[in-house]
């Protein structure tokens, strides 16, 4: 039903406009409802009203397992796929599409990666052209304004030509005021990518709308400064860069260009080399002969030659003036040449053409055949300037040059070589012979010398050809033979300094099979020296033998060691046949098979090896698959593996490398667990981290505590000594949470009866044995009172006092000493403290210890023998003079209270003469019948006795009044004789007052 409720949906909007088309598609999807919904299999994920397909048509879009026509208000990525919205990194572009043959017209929302190249971006979305009001554009983005930094604009036109401004920091072309344009208005000038008003002074000539500092070198100007292609009708004439009427006197010669432009020149060129009104021309309209003008030259004069002749000469050479006619001669003169096909006399002799007896000819003739380059020497005219009458003048000068020419020769010097009639230094193509280093060479287009003569095969008599170098240079060249020099190999017809590739030497002739007498091959190395790249090479080359010289032979081939291909060693043979039942032992020279591993080496199934392969285990020497029953465990072992590989010309290399490997064992080694898999390992693996004995294993320790060492984790009924208890687990330190020790347990915070701290971590030395139980753990302990040589701080038990509570009074850190001790001794010039640690920098004492004195003017405790003049002694204490109110009479005394005691001392003398009279009277009786009674018996009396003995002797004698002084001095006498001691002492004593 979800899936038709989908369909109406997407129905309804397609068919607003269309209730007809409307009702068809309801009864179809009334018809299609009936049918039971199912899931489409893997195969055909999405589901269509035609079935499940394996992916959506082309026209329609993925929303979630179900391929529709549109996506309703929502966007379409590059897959086609319905999306909520699109990424942040994705723009929108929105496209119109129709549906049907009686097509709906929807605007679908697409996500795209990048906008086209004409489109700009507004508010993320793709746009022909930026909304009124936001037509400033930087980077394709709609802005109100351009930002500060991009200072200039650039009109572009977008969409249906709506005008926007493009922002930029620097302008491509030109530069008008804060536009950029590609070129300037009619009514201002270019001047270097801006546009002016007005060309500056220093610019001062015009190349169209340019301002220059002067014209191109292709183009001239005019009087009015404006460089022109061509000079105008009116200034005809060009003069260095100037159009002008007539040429100036040190440009005095009129010639023209190529294209039919005038110039002034000081001398005529080539081309029109005569002067005739002071323009220069190809040829005199007249000729001369005998200093006669003439139309046509005489035929016994028929050659034309042509004279400069120079006037005010100086030193020969040098002349201010030249002149130029064609004379009329019969022979040219002797430094010039004929030139026969043209009839005129020449200064060198053209192209394509010989010299023979001053003659320029076609060919040579029979007498003299060969052609040979040589060097002649003839004049030209040049322009420079003298000092002449004060002033710098312009002169001509008559040089003489050295050119080449071929001239015919009978025979060719001795230095050159005969090639088709020509004298040549080098025969064709020799300088490829030189810098090629094929071997054998391409004779196809090399020529050979033979003698002096260059052919392209040599003569019987000189069959063979040797390659030649020339000596202290690169250059080489071949040359024809009757026999190969030594140290050379026969090649077909060429000496060559070693056989080609894949060819044997069989007596130095190169051969592609060795015969049977020889059919051994034995490699040879070469030291050949390349004159091309000037250093030695050495170069292997296999020689047919009979025998062999190395110790193994390897396919008919002589070897040091056996190859790759062929590894084993059969006497001096090498093969590639197995071992078979005897083990392989890997050697340098290659495998030898061997009825016993040696020493120092393992059977690794058929090898001798240093090491077992992955996946073995070692067991007695051999290298097993599987362990025996009786070795239950197996343990890592470092074990050597060699790798060997064949070196070129070294035999085999041996590469060493440590591996791991395992060992089969009954029991582990010492201090070694066993994991699940019976392996003996020096700790547990991580997901097998705890420990049962030595066996390692997955279960948690329940109740007891964890105890983590280097092999795994123990289960304890109690952590050891050197941890603390934190949460279930033994720890060298306390977490951040329980960061407080209570009893060796880690604790949130301290009980109330223990609530010191003192923190284990502090570096305190030379101490009581004491708190060395609060150094073996790291964290805070608690405590109910700080240790031994340590004060209370707050709450915290701390080594020494901070800064400013620098007291101790009462094993605690104050700011002051209070009243109560009032004496503040230096503790770093106390003996006790100074020896061990200073914990304060004060202590509050109220007396000395030790029966000491306290010297105040230096803060400390001294010995009574140390207090000495002029100090005097006081109050426990070492004083410079009295306290204040005290006065010295052989000591210190209280004035006032010395002269009150001595008032209260009068009063109570006379009190106590006055009343106790009677009392010093019985007294002195009671003592007399002490005495008595002790002559009597000597026994001790007891004292009960004794008293009611004298109170009734005292009742007979005398009768007192009861209210007398006398009866209570007698009563207060009883109260102390109460006590036995008193009497028992008198009796002992015998006391007399």
């Amino acid at each position: 039903m979800i899936i038709v409720q989908r369909k109406i949906e997407q129905l309804i909007v397609l068919t607003k406009d269309n209730k007809w088309l409307l009702t068809t598609f309801l009864i179809l999807v009334t018809i299609n409802s009936a049918r039971p919904e199912t899931e489409c299999p893997s195969y055909k994920p999405y589901k269509t009203d035609a079935g499940c397909v394996a992916k959506c048509p082309q026209d329609f879009v993925i929303n979630g397992t179900s391929c529709n026509v549109t996506c309703g208000s929502w966007f379409t990525d590059e897959n086609r796929v319905c999306q909520p919205e699109c990424k942040e990194d994705h723009f929108i572009k929105e496209k119109l599409r129709a549906i049907g043959w009686y097509p709906y017209i929807y605007l679908e929302k697409q996500c795209i990666q990048s906008c086209a190249w004409s489109e700009l971006v507004f508010n993320r979305t793709c746009v022909e052209a930026c909304p009124a009001g936001f037509t400033y554009f930087v980077n394709d983005s709609c802005l109100e304004k351009c930002p500060n930094e991009f200072s200039y604009l650039i009109n572009v036109t977008k969409g249906n030509n709506i005008l926007h401004r493009k922002c930029t920091k620097t302008c491509p072309y030109l530069k008008n005021n804060n536009y950029c344009v590609s070129s300037c208005p009619v009514d201002k000038r270019q001047l270097n990518w801006q546009c002016v008003n007005t060309c500056p002074q220093t610019y001062q000539f015009m190349d169209g709308n340019r301002c220059v500092e002067q014209c191109p070198f292709e183009r001239k100007f005019d009087s009015n400064k404006t460089c022109v292609s061509s000079c105008p009708s009116h200034l005809p004439i060009l003069q260095n860069t100037s159009c002008v009427a007539n040429c100036s006197k040190e440009f005095m010669f009129v010639d023209k260009l190529l294209d039919g432009s005038k110039i002034c020149v000081d001398v005529c060129g080539k081309e029109n080399k005569f002067v005739l009104n002071n323009e220069c021309v190809p040829k005199y309209p007249r000729l001369t002969f005998n200093r006669t003008c003439v139309e046509k030259c005489p035929d016994q004069s028929p050659i034309i030659n042509n004279v400069t002749i120079g006037r005010n000469c100086i030193f020969g050479n040098i002349c201010s003036e030249l002149f130029y006619y064609d004379a009329c001669v019969g022979k040219c003169p002797n430094e010039k040449y004929f030139l026969v096909h043209q009839n005129i006399c020449v200064d060198i002799c053209s192209v394509n053409t010989v010299l023979a007896n001053n003659t320029c000819l076609q060919s040579c003739g029979v007498l003299s055949p060969y052609v040979e380059k040589t060097y002649v020497d003839y004049f030209i005219w040049s322009t420079l300037y003298k000092y002449f009458d004060r002033q710098y003048r312009k002169v001509w000068k008559k040089d003489y040059v050295k050119t080449s020419v071929f001239k015919c020769v009978e025979n060719c010097s001795n230095e050159t070589l005969y090639f088709n009639y020509t004298c040549v230094v080098n025969c064709p193509m020799e300088t490829e012979l030189s810098n090629s280093f094929e071997v054998p060479w391409n004779l196809t287009s090399i020529y050979i010398r033979n003698g002096r003569t260059c052919v392209r095969e040599c003569p019987i008599d000189k069959q063979f050809i040797v390659r030649h170098f020339i000596k202290d240079t690169v250059n080489s060249y071949l040359i024809c033979m009757a026999n190969c020099p030594e140290n050379t190999y026969i090649h077909r017809n060429m000496c060559l300094p070693h056989c080609p590739e894949f060819m044997f030497d069989q007596g130095n002739l190169c051969v592609n099979k060795c015969p049977r007498i020889r059919h051994l091959l034995e490699e040879r190395t070469l030291t050949i020296y390349s004159t091309v790249k000037r250093q030695s090479t050495k170069i292997s080359m296999f020689q047919c033998v009979a025998s062999c010289d190395t110790d193994f032979i390897s396919k008919n081939v002589c070897v040091k060691f056996c190859p790759e291909n062929n590894p084993y060693i059969d006497r001096n043979y090498c093969h590639n046949n197995t071992c078979g039942k005897l083990y392989e032992q890997q050697t340098s020279k290659g495998i030898l098979c061997v009825t016993e591993c040696p020493n120092g080496t393992v059977i690794n199934f058929n090898k001798c090896s240093t090491s077992c392969s992955r996946g073995a285990a070692l067991h007695q020497k051999s290298c097993l698959h599987t362990c025996p029953k009786l070795y239950l465990y197996n343990s890592e072992i470092k074990m050597t593996m060699t790798l060997w590989t064949t070196g070129e010309n070294v035999g085999w290399l041996a590469k060493t490398f440590s591996v791991v490997r395992y060992e089969c064992l009954k029991t582990c080694h010492s201090k070694q667990v066993v994991d699940t898999n019976m392996k003996c390992t020096n700790y547990c693996p991580p997901e097998e981290n705890y420990l049962d004995g030595i066996f390692c294993h997955n279960k948690t320790c329940g109740e007891k505590y964890e105890n983590k060492t280097s092999t795994g984790i123990s289960c304890l009924e109690k952590c050891p000594n050197e941890t603390v208890h934190l949460m279930n687990k033994c720890s060298t330190q306390c977490s951040e949470k329980y960061k407080y020790i209570l009893d060796t347990t880690c604790v949130e915070e301290c009980p109330p009866f223990s609530k010191l701290v003192i923190n284990s971590s502090l570096n305190i030395f030379s101490i009581a044995s004491v708190f060395h139980e609060y150094l073996e753990h790291k964290g805070l302990t608690c405590l109910s009172k700080c240790p031994y040589w340590t004060l209370q701080h707050g709450n915290i038990c701390t080594a020494k006092c901070p800064e400013e509570l620098e007291y101790e009074y009462d094993l605690k850190c104050v700011d002051t000493c209070p009243r109560s001790s009032p004496l503040i001794v230096d503790t770093s010039d106390d003996l006790l403290f100074s020896s061990y640690r200073q914990i304060s920098k004060y202590r509050c004492l109220s007396r000395c210890e030790n029966n000491k004195l306290y010297q105040k003017d230096k803060q400390k405790c001294i010995y009574e023998y140390s207090c000495k003049y002029p100090y005097i002694e006081h109050d426990g204490q070492c004083l410079t003079h009295c306290p204040k109110g005290y006065k010295w009479f052989n000591g210190c005394f209280n004035v006032t209270a010395t002269i009150i005691s001595l008032i209260f001392l009068s009063v109570l003398t006379c009190l106590c003469f006055v009343n106790c009279r009677v009392l010093l009277i019985e007294t002195n009786e009671f003592l007399g019948i002490c005495r008595q009674y002790t002559q009597h018996d000597k026994n001790v009396i007891k004292p009960n006795i004794l008293l009611l003995h004298m109170k009734k002797e005292d009742m007979n004698v005398r009768t007192v009044s009861e209210d007398t002084p006398s009866e209570v001095c007698l009563d207060t006498l009883s109260l102390h004789l109460a006590d036995g001691s008193h009497i028992n002492k008198c009796f002992e004593e015998e006391t007399n007052v």
